[in-house]
């Protein structure tokens, strides 16, 4: 492009025409007043004329920089080379393209000659890579970030829903869970039961041994309760001392005998140092027709207390009512 072009109208005609399927190189040829007479393919996508539109057709508003009346003034109408350099062209409401281009006169006519700068087009190229590399991996880090925040709000959540001494669930929990086997047991007619365990004599080893051995107790406990029941039950700290197992499709007669084997467990665990025996009075109930959840516990709780009247370190089932 930096050699001169000898342009006629038959020329520029036949240049035209050859390159109507050029995409990359861009070929427009204006008359005397400064209509589009002749456009390859490559000129009308990158101005957004239709390539079925008829010519000639006026043409101004294409030429963005420099301006159509800024070319056709450039040398006052002589012939030869008019304008080399960056030719601004496009549909102003649309984009425009930048491409290194040039403009030769003659015979009245102006043709435009115009392709893309490939040094430019491969920098951008590399720039739209790391771009793209880039938007990929902050993407990839949105994707890390939001499993982190998942894992912390499941983790809140289980915290929320669980003790901080035993790692048991907590009442909040287990209140929940006995509403839920309440409405299933309704709808369906299965019978479900909970039992409620309290340690005997836990106040003694606070006061005499210290909280942490309490604690020490209370996570024997849970280890123990957690380590016997299936994994479609649930062993819950209900409060201090006291302990809350719930069955689900169980009977009255089942879960006493699981009541007795945890009691068992209980009385086997111990205290090395200070030798002290782990016991623990449990009171088991089973769900009854349109009795609520707090109503369910009453019953466990009066029969745990019947144990604890009864001497401690055993098992008595609540009434029906």
């Amino acid at each position: 492009m930096n050699q001169p072009v000898v342009v006629n109208e038959h020329s520029c005609s036949c240049l035209a025409g050859c390159l109507k399927g050029a995409h990359a190189l861009v070929v427009a040829v204006l008359d005397e007043a400064g209509r589009l007479v002749e456009a390859n393919q490559g000129f009308r996508r990158s101005v957004g004329l239709a390539e079925a539109a008829d010519l000639p057709v006026a043409c101004g508003q294409y030429f963005l920089a420099p301006t159509l009346a800024e070319l056709l003034e450039v040398g006052h109408g002589a012939d030869g080379l008019v304008f080399e350099g960056i030719l601004n062209i496009g549909d102003p409401t649309r984009a425009c393209l930048s491409l290194l281009g040039s403009a030769h006169r003659q015979c009245g006519r102006l043709l435009v000659v115009a392709e893309p700068d490939v040094a430019e087009l491969e920098g951008l190229h590399v720039k739209l890579l790391a771009l793209n590399e880039q938007l990929a991996e902050a993407q990839r880090e949105l994707l890390r970030v939001n499993r982190r925040l998942r894992d912390s709000e499941a983790r809140l959540q289980d915290l929320s829903l669980s003790d901080s001494v035993t790692g048991l669930a907590n009442r909040r929990r287990m209140e929940a869970r006995i509403q839920e086997e309440l409405l299933r047991s309704r709808r369906f007619g299965k019978p479900f039961a909970v039992i409620l365990a309290d340690i005997d004599h836990f106040k003694r080893v606070n006061d005499e041994y210290g909280h942490d051995l309490g604690d020490s107790v209370l996570r024997a406990v849970a280890g123990l309760l957690a380590r016997e029941v299936r994994d479609c039950d649930l062993a819950a700290r209900w409060g201090g001392e006291e302990f809350v197992v719930l069955l689900p499709e169980t009977t009255l007669a089942t879960a006493i005998a699981v009541a007795e084997r945890l009691r068992a467990g209980l009385a086997g665990l111990g205290l090395a140092q200070p030798a002290w025996p782990v016991t623990a009075s449990f009171g088991v109930a089973v769900y009854v027709a349109e009795e609520d959840g707090p109503g369910l516990i009453r019953r466990a709780d009066g029969a745990m207390y019947a144990a604890k009247r009864g001497g401690r370190n055993r098992v008595v089932a609540a009434l029906s009512s």
